[in-house]
């Protein structure tokens, strides 16, 4: 097989026999993203313009998933349409789901004179119970739902946040709330493949957190459909119902349809530092596991520069798969899901990676490191089918043969 640039292979692709074959047709990027947001804002699904949400003196805060493409254009654009509606900045506050100082710094780096230093900012932490508020006792099982404080105490609640299909690995629902801006018992709930469970506990964790959004309040959301490559294609604003209706469609340009398993997946994390994370890092690797066969390997292309949290130090230790997994089904941390992943996958297939990361760091994980992408052309070259996929994070791949397995 020839060299590949793998700058220019950026859709889903099978590199087979010295061949790529693309899989998809490129996705059209949004180029103007903070009009995009204007745009949905002032033309919601099912809801009246989102101004007519407001009055006087409103508090508005804004709950954004730090997981965003364009993350610092997303809050422009939104933070602007409340200041073209006569809101004022002091009343406006920007929530962003649990994520790393170097995304805090990107935000605030990037926004125009207008909001620097201005904008109020803060990051939601699921562990401080200063920064939690109790919602309610949750109908079904009457466990106590906390929130995010300021999401609380504001008059008017605006989530922004990432389309994820119902069969990803992490779907929570379609308003965005629950679990990012939730406490830590909730994240414990959500945060490994023994508390992920069964698609009938999927489905109830989904109920919960419409409950959590009705309760809150919240009656018109943001949903960001991604393009790959850190861009979106998609900007939807409106009644959660309607905006989970109306992009059912177009995610199916998120969806990767096999018919065989790939004896290799290169599965890349691509996007700026708030997407290089280990809860990107997990979507990815779930979205390649579906399609490795036995003796299969996947590699995760990322700019990852986040240290191995807790969670990920204890597949560092001696003990089993099995007492592993127990132990992370008491963590919450935003590496544990990843941590519940690799604990698991590593028993049926070999996995690498490339990140901006030591290499003992990596391989303490039992991940095989990957230097630079000379070493993965070489793996390419040692297998009969690979499978490529860019923006990985955000992809959901179907295997007919997984599912003949399943079956």
């Amino acid at each position: 097989m020839t060299s590949i640039d793998f700058r220019t292979v950026r859709n889903p692709s099978i590199l087979e026999k010295g061949q790529v074959v693309p899989l998809k047709s490129q996705i059209q990027p949004i180029t103007d993203v903070a009009g995009a947001v204007a745009t949905a804002l002032s033309h919601p699904l099912n809801f009246p313009p989102f101004a007519s949400a407001m009055v006087d003196d409103d508090r508005i805060a804004l709950a954004v998933d730090s997981t965003l493409p364009s993350l610092s254009e997303v809050v422009l654009g939104a933070v602007d349409y409340l200041l073209a509606h006569q809101a004022s900045l002091d009343n406006i506050s920007v929530v962003l789901s649990p994520c790393c100082d170097a995304t805090l710094q990107a935000v605030r780096d990037n926004l125009p004179p207008h909001l620097h230093q201005k904008l109020a900012i803060f990051v939601h932490n699921p562990t401080d119970p200063g920064e939690l508020g109790y919602l309610a006792a949750s109908a079904e099982e009457a466990l106590p739902i906390y929130v995010n404080r300021r999401l609380l105490d504001a008059d008017v609640v605006l989530p922004i946040s990432l389309y994820h299909r119902t069969d990803s690995i992490d779907y929570f629902g379609i308003a965005g709330i629950f679990p990012l801006f939730a406490d830590a018992e909730v994240m414990k709930r959500c945060s490994t493949l023994t508390n992920l469970g069964s698609p009938v506990q999927s489905r109830k964790r989904a109920r919960d957190a419409q409950e959590a959004a009705w309760l809150l309040g919240t009656q018109c959301i943001v949903k960001i459909l991604p393009a790959g490559d850190g861009k979106l294609q998609q900007v939807l604003a409106g009644d959660p119902q309607s905006i989970e209706d109306a992009l059912a469609a177009s995610a199916r340009s998120l969806e990767i349809d096999l018919t065989h398993f790939a004896d290799l997946v290169i599965s890349e994390v691509d996007g700026n530092v708030n997407e290089q994370t280990w809860t990107t890092v997990a979507r990815a690797l779930h979205s390649a596991r579906t399609a490795i066969g036995p003796n299969g390997a996947i590699v995760l292309r990322t700019q990852l520069q986040q240290s191995p949290g807790p969670s990920l130090r204890r597949l560092t230790s001696l003990d089993s798969a099995d007492k592993i997994e127990k132990q992370l089904s008491k963590e919450s941390g935003q590496d544990t899901l990843t941590a519940s992943l690799l604990s698991d996958y590593l028993q049926r297939v070999r996995i690498f990676m490339q990140a901006k990361l030591p290499q003992d760091a990596v391989e303490d994980l039992g991940v095989g490191y990957v230097a630079d992408d000379h070493q993965i052309e070489k793996l390419i070259n040692s297998s009969q089918r690979c499978l490529w996929i860019p923006a990985a994070q955000h992809y959901v791949v179907k295997c007919e043969a997984t599912e003949k397995l399943s079956s």
